[in-house]
C-alpha cells in the first residue's frame, strides 16, 4: 500500500507549516533581552532600556507573522480532524503521519520560547500581543497531538465485550445516586 499523492502532499503541507511557525519564533526569540522593568513604551522612564520606534514596529510585525503562521497552521489542523474523523486512512498512512513530529516541534517552541513569555508579559500592548501568540502556540500544539492520538485510535479496533449486566439496574442504580446527592446538597 502506497500513501496516496493528496496525503503525501498534505503531509508536507503541514510539516512546512510547522517550519515558518519555527522560523517566525526564531525571528520572535532573536529580540534582545530586558530586565522586568523594561517597556516600550514612548513615555518610558529614564534608565529603563527600551526598543527603538524602528525595533517596536519589526517585532511586533514579527509577532503578527508569527500569528498568521499559526492561524494558517490552526486551520490546516482543524480541517485535518476532520479528514481523520471522516475519511478512511491505510496502515502507511496512518504510520507516515506528521502530527506527532508537529506536536513535537510545538511543544519544543513552547519550551524555547519560556523566557521570552515572561520577559514580555508585563508590558503595554506588547505583552498582550506576546500572551495571545502563546494562545496561539499552544492551541496549535493540543490540535496537533489530538490529530495524532485520533490516528492512533484508528489503528485500535473495537472490542466488544459480551456482558450479563442487567441495564435496568445500571438505571436504578443512577437514578439512586442521583437522590443521594441531591440530598446531600440540600
Amino acid at each position: 500500500m502506497k500513501m496516496s499523492k493528496g496525503q503525501a502532499q498534505a503531509s508536507v503541507a503541514l510539516l512546512t507549516l510547522a517550519l515558518g511557525v519555527s522560523n517566525a519564533f526564531v525571528h520572535v526569540a532573536g529580540v534582545p533581552s530586558f530586565t522586568a522593568g523594561a517597556t516600550f513604551e514612548s513615555n518610558a522612564t529614564p534608565g529603563v532600556p527600551q526598543l527603538s520606534v524602528i525595533e517596536k514596529a519589526k517585532f511586533r510585525a514579527t509577532i503578527k507573522a508569527a500569528m498568521t503562521q499559526l492561524r494558517e497552521l490552526n486551520s490546516n489542523l482543524h480541517m485535518s480532524c476532520m479528514l481523520i474523523m471522516t475519511e478512511y486512512m491505510d496502515l502507511e498512512a496512518r504510520q507516515s503521519e506528521p502530527f506527532t513530529q508537529v506536536t513535537k516541534t510545538l511543544r519544543d517552541l513552547e519550551i524555547a520560547m519560556a523566557n521570552k513569555w515572561q520577559q514580555f508579559s508585563g508590558m503595554p500592548i506588547i505583552g498582550d500581543e506576546v500572551l495571545a501568540l502563546r494562545k496561539a502556540l499552544a492551541t496549535a500544539r493540543s490540535r496537533a497531538a489530538q490529530n495524532s492520538m485520533l490516528i492512533q485510535q484508528l489503528g485500535n479496533p473495537v472490542e466488544t465485550i459480551e456482558t450479563e449486566t442487567d441495564i435496568s439496574g445500571i438505571g436504578g442504580l443512577a437514578t439512586m445516586t442521583s437522590e443521594r446527592l441531591l440530598k446531600l446538597v440540600s
